[in-house]
């Protein structure tokens, strides 16, 4: 279990972190980005700060060996997955992969995070219950 409780806090720490950063900034857009984006970061907030809080609930409760520290870990792993795929599809809808720009680079670390961490987090999670 403790490839999860690691990927969870992980997640849960970074992702809280990243929307503090962005929300005091005030979403700030970058050249190349539609004004959409801001809509769509905005928007985000709610749901990658629910997906956070249960990766930090998740992790802990797992470390110490609660039995809702899974559940909570299964919800964030699944919205983790969410994100990954309404990211990806708002880009390519927009074209922003076009331009990789340095944030777009980052947006695409992230993606790969969120299916690769995300599906890992679930396997590692539902195995052990």
């Amino acid at each position: 279990m403790k490839p999860a409780v690691i990927m969870l806090l992980l997640t849960g720490i970074g992702n809280t972190l990243f929307y503090i950063k962005i929300a005091l900034a005030g979403y700030p857009l970058h050249p190349n980005h539609p004004a959409a984006y801001r809509d769509l970061q905005q928007a985000a907030t709610w749901a990658d700060g629910w997906m956070g809080l249960m990766a930090i609930v998740g992790g802990i409760g797992v470390l110490l060996g609660w039995d809702w520290g899974r559940l909570a870990g299964i919800a964030a792993a699944a919205a983790l997955i969410h994100m990954g795929f309404l990211d990806v599809a708002f880009h390519l809808q927009h074209g922003m992969y076009k331009s990789l720009d340095p944030m777009m680079l980052v947006m695409i670390v992230v993606d790969l995070w969120a299916f690769g961490a995300g599906t890992m987090m679930l396997v590692l999670l539902w195995r052990g219950r």
